[in-house]
């Protein structure tokens, strides 16, 4: 039986007998994994393919030490946050979000008191190349950039369109328009959005015939194709409309979507 021993220095070094590579984690989600070769301490993304890339820049000794400080900093400094890992499943997906709450990786912008938060991570063992996440609500009172409704227009608006612009280095421009966000139309209230048949005409949520969701509503998608070894940005902007798009109460106005970076982060979880 294969058996790892630790030597009790700061857990810098391993003493191993016939192991040669520990699973740390496994995301059943999508096809990647998370392992340490023991023989040369290198923390590795692993894919179906059995291809491998680098989760911290140098394999040594003490990678894996620094590696689990950094993500321990993540959590402890908010970057990583508690919340749904798949929107479709609201609270019953409930865990740690890998999509970055702050830093770089993360931008926003306020329109008429609707704010939008852009965040991207890098998915080396996927052709698309970068995940990003979407998320869109109503500011409330307590907020900087708030607006009463009689201020904005509105006291609940609807998403209508979108536009994104996704470049690549060296290359034209990919702009990408279409309706809603994969086939949800959003309707945002102060503190949370409106489930029900207008918003999520196709039922993608389940058989529900109304719920207030508290929170931001999140979409994720992708990139698209990607050449490896390219890096870009991606930016955009969404239509909505006052109260919803059957029954408006006024005209409809262009939320700014903010540049965000697609590019190699040193570490990878």
């Amino acid at each position: 039986q294969a058996v790892v021993i630790c030597r009790c220095r700061d857990l810098l070094s391993f003493r191993l007998s016939y192991v040669k590579t520990l699973s740390l984690m496994h995301m059943r989600c999508c096809a990647r994994w998370m392992s340490l070769e023991c023989q040369d301490g290198g923390i590795y993304l692993v894919n179906t393919r059995n291809e491998r890339f680098l989760a911290y820049p140098v394999a040594s000794a003490d990678a894996i030490l620094l590696w689990l400080r950094e993500y321990t900093r993540r959590l402890l400094e908010g970057i990583y946050g508690i919340g749904p890992i798949i929107p479709f499943m609201l609270e019953r997906s409930k865990g740690i979000s890998l999509f970055p709450l702050k830093g770089p990786e993360r931008t926003h912008k306020v329109t008429r008191s609707v704010h939008i938060a852009s965040s991207v991570i890098y998915m080396p063992e996927h052709s698309q190349g970068w995940t990003y996440s979407i998320r869109m609500r109503l500011l409330t009172p307590d907020e900087e950039g708030y607006m009463t409704p009689e201020a904005r227009g509105f006291t609940r608006c609807q998403l209508t369109t979108r536009h994104w612009v996704i470049e690549k280095e060296d290359d034209t421009p990919q702009h990408v328009r279409g309706r809603g966000v994969i086939g949800i139309f959003p309707i945002l209230t102060e503190g949370g959005w409106v489930l029900n048949r207008w918003s999520d005409p196709h039922r993608q949520y389940g058989r529900v015939e109304e719920k207030e969701v508290k929170g931001e509503f999140i979409y994720q998608s992708c990139t698209g194709s990607f050449p490896r070894g390219k890096e870009g940005s991606f930016r955009g902007d969404m239509n909505f409309v006052p109260n919803i798009e059957s029954a408006p109460e006024g005209d409809e106005f262009q939320v700014e979507v903010k540049a965000f970076p697609m590019g190699y982060p040193k570490y990878l979880y």
